[in-house]
């Protein structure tokens, strides 16, 4: 049963990495999971009962108190007996996630007036219901929500903005979530959680775990964005890592914007979903 959860928690950390800040191009920033497809079903015998776990979480670089991570854990079913190739459509009050103040800084507002931009994210963990295993998906996406809380105070609110420390920043989170991956007992990927919990989530979860994604923003303009990525991508290598891009697949990382995206949610056993995302910044700044 706990498997399962394991595997949920990881999707959920999928993780989706969103800057918000309140500074010159300001507006409201929502991301919006708009429709889920089953690619290849878990279910065997009678087809999927897809549901969806989520983290939504945000910080921001030298601001203590400006950590808030909140489990969204509704799990509501989004279908029944669902075939590959079926897709659902996701009610906007179960895929939307929207954050607070949130912006756009451009290169002169980060180096020479020396504010600082933030992260935040929504991480997407992808179950098929099978045996009643919400209660323990729940507990495990709380105990993540508290993982990725301790690892963002102590990288992003306890630490000044630079190239260098959003890369570290970004890596420490995502090693610090997906320490367990690998295979255990033979189950499949871990993800996004320790090797104790995930062992336990797999004896305990009875419900199946597809995957986990995340989509990433960072709080910074595009050609600022743009610039760095030569810098983000040296530093990924020192790790022997590649810098994730802001194209469609597991993990994107993208400065805060309006765009489309689709995450694929797989690799934890038998089982494949499609998540289409809606990114939309709404610019009530006037620039």
């Amino acid at each position: 049963m706990k498997s399962k959860v394991h595997h949920v928690v990881s999707l959920a950390l999928a993780v989706v990495l969103v800057a918000v800040i309140s500074a010159c191009v300001q507006g409201r920033f929502t991301v919006r999971a708009a429709r889920l497809t089953v690619t290849e079903r878990s279910d065997r015998v009678r087809g999927d009962e897809p549901y969806l776990g989520m983290i939504r979480f945000q910080s921001r670089f030298g601001t203590r108190g400006s950590t808030d991570v909140v489990v969204l854990d509704e799990l509501r079913t989004l279908g029944d007996q669902v075939r590959p190739g079926s897709s659902l459509p996701i009610p906007a009050e179960v895929g939307e996630v929207r954050f607070g103040a949130t912006a756009a800084l451009s290169r002169q507002e980060i180096v020479a007036d020396g504010l600082q931009p933030g992260l935040g994210g929504v991480i997407y963990v992808a179950m098929e219901e099978d045996h009643g295993g919400k209660p323990e998906v729940r507990a495990v996406l709380r105990e993540a929500a508290e993982q990725l809380r301790t690892t963002l105070v102590q990288h992003v609110e306890e630490e000044s903005w630079s190239d260098i420390a959003f890369a570290l920043a970004l890596y420490q989170v995502r090693t610090g979530l997906e320490s367990g991956a690998g295979e255990v007992a033979g189950e499949g990927r871990c993800g996004l959680l320790d090797t104790r919990v995930c062992r336990f989530l797999k004896s305990r979860v009875g419900d199946d775990f597809i995957g986990h994604a995340a989509i990433i923003h960072v709080g910074i303009e595009d050609d600022y964005f743009r610039e760095l990525l030569p810098s983000w991508t040296e530093t990924a290598g020192l790790f022997g890592e590649q810098w994730p891009g802001c194209d469609d697949g597991s993990n994107p990382v993208c400065p805060v914007g309006t765009r489309a995206h689709a995450l694929l949610l797989d690799g934890a056993g038998d089982g494949s979903y499609r998540l289409d995302l809606e990114a939309t910044f709404e610019d009530s700044s006037g620039r």
